[in-house]
């Protein structure tokens, strides 16, 4: 024990814990299960304490470890002791008392920890005990109680010690008193005690299997008996605790006992619904006992086949069957329900685990079944068996792949011998006796016996085929053994033969079978492909249509005869039928897999009739018509293997092309990409010469579709068109469409022409390379127009108070429509050609920056985003650096202009449409301008910031800017709490402070917003998390003093953030408070815990008193202008109204919907 506390059994064993004292019990057995204590000192000292623990314990887990000690000081008591411990404990196990299953549980454990070596007592030996005259048991009375019981424990321990016990005796004592009390015990009729009674069954194998071989059989065999006997009980808990203990029994007896079992309980459940409890315990024994986590050792069922497969031919085919099928049946057995799904999972489990050669014996009740009737209902059962038996031989382990071929063949061969030994007919007494299972019927007149096998002996031919069929499918067969492939010769000839069935079921099989033996490398194919070919064109024939099941699987087995086999032939007759017979199948979904398959194979076979254009140009129509995404996308493989593999004349490829790009028209979205994706494959694909013919008629139909389609989808599969076919043009090519492109891009007239060339210029200019330079003077020019005229045209309407344009309303949207495209294709442009030549982004006078600054502010929401990436670009060139006051205004990097960026981004975070990857951007953006307003300060501390009176007027601009909403409390909040920053550190008059103070009273005004909104917006979070996104880069950026300065600022915005109370049921709110968090600590780390609390205390409370003082203007406001005040109360009461409206309704919502869950689950447990 290593001298710790914890460990120490005797301090522990009385502990105050009981989870101590549980240790110390588990700390016990496992020292006892190194053998480092005697039997005197277990049964002198410990013994008595563990019964303490067993029988006085209240804590039922402390009760159970002690239960569990006790079995392993059992195993190491000698037998005068063990014996002494398991009569005390079965005697207490008698008793009537709360704690006998207790008691029970302690003889089960002793029995499990039984060690005496018994086995090899002689046969003389036990001959002499069996003539000896049989003393009477030395049996305590079971009415003494535990005062009594624990008198002569104590009597029995003061006793000397006696020398050993010899082997006979202890054989003698376990043969006439032990085992045989134990059986008494549970042989008592006692419905009461059943549940105490039957649990000691498990230890008795145990025993048992100590005892000589002749002797262990016979007790086994009674305890066998008496548990069989007990499924007679009413009593479904008892049959279920009998079923159970059953498992444990037999998992310790091993299958070699199983034969035994499964007799027992044969004779002892021989009618009525006892079959069906037959069935559901054999089901039940089989599962425990296949299963993974049993040894290999318990799956043998070869020595109980026939009983076992008797019984589940009982519940599925016979009498127990046909009366629960019979119409108001009802009984309080429960195994009778699902007796006939258990029955067919024995089949299963009985094929999984035989050897080869009991194979037939499961198929025989089957094959009876067979000869008796023809019965529909029982024919489906039939082939129901069969699938479960195939199912299960393939999972066999102990089934070679040769086996399984060689049971395949004989079944579709029908050569097995017990297929060939019919079953013996009797006549006896008006009734018909087979040498089968069940009998389905009893005839009480005498009547001429009627063999039905011939009739359904194909099922077994099916059979065969679907077993061959798995093995195959399951890749078990390797082609490369030579046994597999002498083994696989003769299936030619058997898979053919079936062919010239007349049943549907072994055609589609056979045909299928067909499909695999062709794929084989064996030397009978060869030969056999010609018959192959003519009979499935007679089955097709035949059939007259592609309705059936066999139809389908005749073409779909052609397809594969032709994939597989190169000599393979089909005359032109024949193939004309072909044609004409899957053309209306072509866009019917539940018959598309065959007439595909067929029509794949013989154009990669390149067979040749006249009808196949015919039939092709319908695939073409297909491909664009049809509204399945997999349809289309078979259509297209076709149809491009059609014109790429079979002679096309000039005239013929012509049409071909003139199809796609006139459908490049077509009214569906679906049919537009479809020809699509067919022209990227003809293009990329075709050879030069063929794609320069058609070049121009491709680039018309896609510049039409890049310019008027309405699908997103469509303009971007036509751009990447484009730019795939730009790149297979030759050289004259290319400048005959880069020169009509620049016609284009001056049609002053027609903005949407102009955005489509700008457009296209942008896809082109990539494929030149350093080519394009000399299209760039130009490009930039006609770029430069364009976001001129889109700018002066929208700040001539900014600067009217009539917004409208002149003209209809159609008419205005369309040319609103046609100019913020002009603008967006003008700006991604400029974005592509700078990144293709980066030396332009810092060329100033050749880049239009003016009108992009107009553009930062126009309506659309592609257009401000489009400005503010081009703007990140520019960015991202130029390192960050202290704006020069000596650059123009209109310079992106001049300091005003930096501060109307502001504004600019500003404005752009109160967009409806701003996500998360735009508000990122113009973080970014902000933070860049941040950085050098930053420098700035920093070299310029004692210079006042002034700009032409820029910042005159701040709060009229700021109202414009961030909605027009007052935040008086925040304004109030940062006047106080500004003064508390030492002069010397203040922000006042500079850059960077008003950019702070900017945005944090952005942010302030965007919970107020959100707070009086009566339908918030869904993204109204991205305005404010940007800019606390915005706060924490720069102070990630900035040093101490620098952090202090604008520590009121971003206090303000946090502030506000964090006391929301009234948004605290919004989703949305929870990011946002979680993100304001992780900047408030960032600013504790920066600046100190003790600062920060100091200045956000001096804020909140500053807050406060602007509150209070609100509320009192307001007071005096309503002592003043009463009316005014009424007016502003109603429209609060009136908000508040419609807030608890919105909340009820979303709550009712979220009810209903509950309340149609659990309808719509009631009636789904009900089906």
């Amino acid at each position: 024990m290593d001298g710790r506390r914890e460990d120490d059994v005797f301090l522990n064993l009385y502990h105050l814990q009981a989870g101590q004292r549980s240790k110390a019990l588990r700390n016990l057995g496992d020292i006892c299960e190194t053998g480092a204590i005697s039997s005197k000192t277990l049964a002198d000292i410990f013994v008595p304490i563990l019964n303490g623990f067993i029988i006085r314990s209240s804590n039922q887990a402390q009760a159970d470890q002690a239960i569990a000690t006790f079995g392993k000081v059992a195993k190491h008591l000698e037998w005068s002791a063990y014996f002494a411990a398991w009569r005390r404990y079965m005697t207490l196990a008698k008793l009537k008392s709360n704690t006998n299953k207790a008691y029970a549980r302690t003889v089960v454990a002793i029995l499990d920890n039984f060690h005496f070596p018994l086995e090899e007592v002689s046969e003389v030996e036990v001959a002499e005990v069996a003539t000896a005259p049989e003393a009477a048991p030395q049996e305590l009375e079971i009415e003494k109680g535990e005062a009594e019981a624990d008198e002569e424990e104590g009597r029995r321990a003061e006793e000397p010690v006696q020398a050993p016990i010899d082997r006979l005796q202890i054989y003698k004592t376990v043969t006439r008193q032990v085992i045989p009390e134990l059986l008494r015990f549970m042989e008592s009729r006692d419905e009461v005690t059943d549940k105490l009674r039957i649990p000691l069954a498990v230890g008795i194998p145990q025993v048992a299997l100590h005892l000589p071989t002749s002797e262990r059989s016979a007790q086994v065999s009674r305890l066998l008996t008496i548990l069989a006997q007990t499924f007679r009980s009413k009593s479904t808990d008892v049959r279920y605790l009998c079923r159970d203990t059953l498992f444990k029994v037999i998992s310790t007896l091993g299958s070699e006992y199983l034969p035994m079992l499964v007799t027992e309980l044969k004779l002892a459940l021989t009618r009525g619904p006892h079959l069906h409890i037959l069935a559901s315990v054999v089901h039940g024994i089989l599962k425990h006992i296949t299963a993974p986590e049993h040894p290999d050792r318990m799956g043998n069922l070869d020595g109980c086949v026939d009983p076992i497969a008797g019984i589940a031919t009982e519940v599925v085919f016979g009498e127990s069957a046909a009366n629960v099928q019979a119409d108001g049946f009802r009984s309080g057995v429960k195994e009778v329900a699902g007796s006939a799904a258990r029955g067919q999972e024995i089949f299963t489990l009985l094929a999984k685990h035989v050897s080869p050669g009991k194979i037939n014996r499961v198929l025989e009740p089957v094959r009876g079944i067979m000869h008796e009737t023809v019965q529909l209902r029982t024919m489906n059962l039939v082939d129901e068996v069969l699938r479960r038996i195939a199912t299960g031989l393939n999972a066999n382990s102990r089934l070679t792949p040769q086996d399984v071929l060689v049971i395949s063949h004989s079944l579709i061969t029908q050569n097995a011998k017990f297929l060939q030994q019919a079953p013996r007919l009797k006549q006896k007494g008006g009734k018909v006796h087979r040498d089968v299972a069940v009998d389905l019927k009893v005839q009480r007149v005498p009547a001429r016996v009627s063999d039905h096998y011939t009739t359904n002996s194909f099922r077994f031919v099916t059979f065969g085929l679907d077993l061959f069929l798995t093995t195959f499918k399951n890749n078990r067969l390797d082609m490369k053994h030579p046994e597999v492939i002498s083994r696989l010769e003769p299936f030619v000839s058997a898979v053919g033969n079936t062919l010239y069935s007349t049943e549907s079921k072994v055609l589609v099989l056979g045909m299928r079978a067909t499909a695999v033996i062709v794929r084989c490398p064996l030397k009978a194919v060869d030969p056999a492909v010609p018959a192959f070919v003519k009979q499935i064109m007679s089955i097709i024939q035949r059939s007259g249509n592609t309705d059936s099941d066999v139809a389908q699987t005749a073409l779909k087995t052609l397809a594969a005869v032709l994939d597989s086999l190169p000599d393979a032939e089909v005359k032109e007759s024949d193939l004309t039928l072909l044609l004409s017979l899957i053309q209306p199948d072509l866009e019917e979904i539940g018959k598309q897999d065959a007439p595909f398959s067929l029509l794949r194979s013989i154009l990669t076979r390149k067979l040749l009739v006249p009808e196949m254009y015919d039939a092709m140009d319908r695939v073409a129509e297909i491909m664009v018509t049809n509204q399945s995404s997999k349809t289309q996308g078979f259509c297209r493989d076709l149809y491009y293997l059609f014109i790429t593999d079979y002679p096309q004349g000039k005239a013929r490829m012509k049409t071909s092309m003139e199809f796609l790009a006139r459908n490049l028209a077509y009214v569906h979205e679906s049919g537009r990409k479809s020809v699509m994706e067919m022209l990227n494959r003809v293009i990329e694909s075709f050879k030069q010469d063929l794609v320069a013919q058609y070049s121009n008629l491709y680039f018309l139909a896609l510049v039409m579709v890049l310019a008027n389609d309405e699908s997103n989808k469509c303009r971007e599969m036509a751009a990447n068109l484009l730019g795939t076919l730009f790149e297979r043009m030759d050289t004259e090519q290319r400048t005959s469409t880069m020169a009509l492109i620049q016609t284009w891009s001056k049609e002053g007239s027609k903005p949407q022409l102009r955005g489509v060339a700008l457009q296209l210029f942008g896809l082109f200019l990539p494929v030149l390379a350093q080519d394009g330079k000399s299209y760039l003077k130009g490009l930039l020019k006609d770029i430069t127009s364009a976001l001129q005229s889109v700018a002066a045209e929208f700040q001539e309407r900014e600067s009217k108070e009539d917004v409208e344009m002149n003209g209809p309303a159609d008419e205005t949207q369309e040319k609103r429509s046609q100019e913020w495209q002009l603008a967006h294709q003008a700006l991604t442009t400029l974005a592509k050609v700078t990144r293709l030549f980066p030396d332009l982004l810092t060329d100033f006078k050749r880049i239009p920056w003016s009108p992009i600054l107009v553009l930062m502010k126009y309506p659309h929401a592609s257009v401000r985003l489009a400005t503010t990436r081009f703007q990140g670009a520019l960015f991202a060139a130029v390192p960050a650096a202290i704006p020069d006051r000596e650059l123009p205004s209109d310079h992106p990097l001049s300091l005003l202009c930096m501060i109307e960026e502001v504004k600019l981004l500003s404005n752009q975070l109160r967009s409806e449409t701003l996500d998360a990857p735009s508000g990122l951007q113009i973080v970014k953006n902000l933070f860049y301008i941040g950085r050098c307003l930053y420098l700035h300060d920093e070299t310029r501390m004692n210079v006042t910031f002034e700009a032409d009176s820029d910042l005159e007027g701040e709060e009229t601009e700021e109202e414009v800017v961030w909605g027009g909403v007052g935040d008086s409390d925040g304004d109030d909040m940062l006047q106080r709490a500004k003064p508390m920053i030492p002069s010397t550190k203040r922000a006042s008059g500079t850059p960077l402070g008003w950019m702070f103070s900017y945005l944090s009273r952005g942010a302030r005004i965007a919970l107020h917003e959100r707070q009086v909104a009566q339908e918030p917006r869904s993204n109204w979070t991205e305005r404010p998390a940007s800019i606390v996104r915005w706060f924490a880069a720069m102070v990630s950026q900035m040093d101490l003093d620098s952090t202090e300065k604008y520590l009121p600022d971003m206090i303000g915005a946090i502030h506000r953030i964090v006391s929301a109370k009234k948004l605290k049921d919004d989703s949305q709110y929870g990011e946002l408070k979680t993100l304001t968090l992780e900047l408030q600590q960032l600013l504790q780390e920066k600046v100190g815990g003790t600062k920060y609390s100091y200045v956000y205390s001096e804020a909140q409370q500053a807050a406060g008193e602007a509150k209070t003082e609100r509320k009192e203007k307001e007071i005096e406001k309503a002592i003043h202008d009463p009316a005014a005040f009424a007016k502003r109360r109603h429209q609060k009461e009136s908000l508040k109204r419609q807030g608890k409206k919105r909340k009820a309704a979303a709550a009712l919502s979220v009810a209903n919907f509950g309340k149609e869950e659990i309808i719509k689950s009631t009636e789904l447990g009900k089906q």
